[in-house]
């Protein structure tokens, strides 16, 4: 009898060392649980959205036709997601570029940036895709529909951003 008392005692004292360790690991540090993040890693102990929203931020250039692309951090903390102003090098017909027009919501992930659709002009940009190279070196992929068949400009297109 002595002896199951010892053991039930020795069980006993283990549980509650094992839930104490539990408890105290728990919300010890905020982990980097974002997949999205560019140092996602379940043992890092803080994400960098920051780092990673910002490094696509700035002023780029988009070619062929050097157009803008400027790009900014959204003003929503927390939802990796940033902004962009272009008009993606379309021209009103008689060689003047239209004014840039605002896309936000672009979702971060790591090296891309996407934008499933949004309004642009008369028509639409689909399936927009930024992929982050290096700070001075990146591409674009989008496509665009709606457009007058006029205009000869609905397509799919990826190009270079420089800043």
């Amino acid at each position: 009898m002595k002896k199951i008392f010892l053991n039930v005692k020795t069980l006993g004292l283990m549980a509650i060392v094992a839930g104490a360790l539990t408890l105290n690991s728990c919300g010890n540090t905020a982990k980097c649980t974002e997949p999205k993040d560019d140092n996602y890693n379940s043992t890092t102990e803080e994400c960098d959205e920051a780092g990673t929203e910002n490094k696509f931020v700035g002023n780029w250039t988009g070619t062929p036709g050097s157009y803008p692309f400027n790009v900014t951090a959204s003003a929503t903390t927390g939802d990796y997601t940033i902004n962009v102003s272009t008009n993606f090098g379309l021209t009103d017909g008689n060689g003047n570029q239209l004014t840039p027009a605002n896309l936000n919501g672009w979702s971060v992930s790591g090296n891309q940036a996407t934008l499933s659709s949004a309004t642009l002009y008369n028509g639409s940009v689909n399936n927009a895709t930024i992929s982050y190279t290096n700070s001075n070196s990146a591409t674009v992929t989008y496509t665009l529909s709606g457009f007058p068949p006029s205009s000869n400009v609905n397509g799919t297109y990826t190009e270079s951003l420089s800043k």
